[in-house]
């Protein structure tokens, strides 16, 4: 269940922004850039929530810096 859920935070993360730009072209992309930061920033934190050891960066970290 945890991966289908870290899909899903994934898709929302990515998605979001995608269609915001899409739908409202340089407007849309001036919304997208501070979106993207703060659903990426919520799904680690729902990440950090569901995980036992609480030792991940969550999907924030690296989806915003890159694997290390």
């Amino acid at each position: 269940m945890t991966t289908l859920r870290d899909i899903l935070l994934g898709l929302v993360v990515l998605g979001l922004p995608v269609y915001l730009v899409m739908r409202g072209g340089w407007r849309g992309f001036l919304a997208a850039a501070p979106v993207m930061w703060i659903t990426a920033y919520l799904s680690g934190e729902i990440q950090r929530l569901g995980d036992s050891a609480a030792e991940r960066f969550g999907m924030a970290v690296w989806l915003v810096f890159g694997l290390p």
